[in-house]
């Protein structure tokens, strides 16, 4: 079978040599040279290629041929890359119609643009939806004869929802499968084996359990470096990993050189109005308010709210963690009403997207009640700190804790 080039959660690229390009170039040679301009970083580029791409397949082809669908596939994940989040859902959704129609419901390439589709939900805080996208492209996958690389990609995909929904003992065994897969498929130095490692590093990360997240994110960290090199955007998201993990850790001359090589970057590699951006952005800022550096904090953190709320819209869980940062900094601060503004707002985002029961709608509780404390609303402070208490409890209850 021809394995189109899936996204999983965090992109993983593919290694191939660049071909003709030109006016009389084939189908062929511009996906091939349209996978080595994403691997070089240059989205906007490999975007344009596929276009050609799809437009070429259509008159030649026909406009339901599965060709298409390869190549609006494709598009749509350069697009995803590049922040035109619309665009990609409806070419995702066009391929998808495409491949049913001409190869059945059951196709493993119906199985990779279910799981492009879920990566491009979960990327806009559309966790919900993503489920059972994964969920029908394992079943296809694990049922046909296809690559085993196919069936790790989908278990690494599936355990990144479960993660951030906080249903840690969900995800561990599914990151624990894709990652022997993938080792031995590739041996452990492959670009693929460093995002299902980071990924498990995460999960380990967010259940608290950092003495076994750090190797994970340094060995992860090392196979980028050495495989893409050092300027890669797959080595910035280990930067910035590797850093989220030290500030928990309250280790923040480690995490601060981190979390800066890794906006360098992605700057240079997406352009300042990308939501990569705007994450190193908001670490950074996070992490100058912890150490008590508001005045640098502060318009950081602004920054990387106004380019989420612009890129993914008012409701997103990335504009509810930087409206919560903001709140802990203006909190700090004295400055109360502006905190609670911030505060509920997020709290809304939070319980809309991820439930009550959610150990960061507990996190957001326990903070707004330090609010109501410090301003004398004892009675409500009282009250938030047992609705955080109780949320913990089914959170941790949910996780396996």
């Amino acid at each position: 079978m021809r394995r189109k080039e899936a996204i999983p959660i965090v992109l993983v690229v593919v290694l191939v040599m660049s071909l003709y390009t030109g006016e009389g170039a084939t189908w062929n040679e511009l996906g091939v040279e349209a996978s080595i301009r994403a691997e070089q970083g240059r989205y906007g580029e490999a975007a344009s290629l596929a276009m050609r791409m799809v437009e070429l397949a259509r008159r030649s082809k026909g406009p339901s041929h599965p060709d298409v669908a390869v190549s609006l596939n494709n598009l749509a994940k350069y697009e995803q890359v590049l922040g035109k989040y619309d665009e990609a859902e409806g070419h995702f959704l066009e391929a998808k119609a495409i491949w049913e129609s001409s190869l059945g419901p059951h196709h493993p390439d119906v199985a990779t643009c279910l799981n492009n589709l879920a990566a491009l939900y979960y990327q806009q805080g559309r966790y919900h939806e993503t489920i059972p996208l994964h969920l029908r492209a394992l079943a296809i996958w694990e049922e046909a004869d296809v690559d085993d690389l196919d069936v790790a990609m989908a278990l690494n995909n599936l355990a990144a929802v479960y993660a951030v929904l906080g249903r840690f003992s969900e995800a561990d065994p599914l990151y624990v499968r894709a990652v022997g897969i993938l080792k031995t498929a590739h041996g452990p130095d492959h670009p693929e084996v460093a995002t299902a490692i980071d990924n498990q590093a995460k999960l380990y990360r967010a259940w608290g359990r950092y003495d076994q997240a750090e190797p994970l994110y340094l060995e992860a960290l090392n196979v980028r470096e050495t495989i893409l090199g050092p300027d890669h955007p797959d080595v910035a998201t280990s930067l910035n990993n590797l850093a989220k993990l030290y500030r928990g850790m309250a280790r923040f001359d480690d995490a601060l050189p981190l979390y800066q090589r890794a906006l360098t970057i992605r700057t240079h590699s997406f352009g300042q109005d990308h939501p990569e951006v705007a994450s190193s952005l908001n670490n950074i800022g996070e992490l100058l308010s912890g150490m008590g550096k508001f005045e640098d904090a502060e318009p950081l953190l602004q920054q990387a709210l106004t380019i989420r709320e612009r890129r993914f819209g008012p409701d997103h869980p990335d504009v509810a963690t930087t409206l919560e940062n903001l709140a802990i900094l203006y909190r700090a601060q004295g400055r109360f009403a502006e905190g609670e503004r911030f505060y509920l707002r997020a709290l809304a985002i939070w319980e809309a997207t991820l439930g009550p029961d959610h150990h960061l709608v507990a996190d957001l509780l326990e903070n707004l009640a330090e609010l109501y404390q410090a301003t004398g609303r004892v009675t409500e402070a009282e009250n938030l700190e047992e609705r955080a208490r109780l949320a913990r409890e089914r959170a941790w209850v949910r996780a396996g804790v």
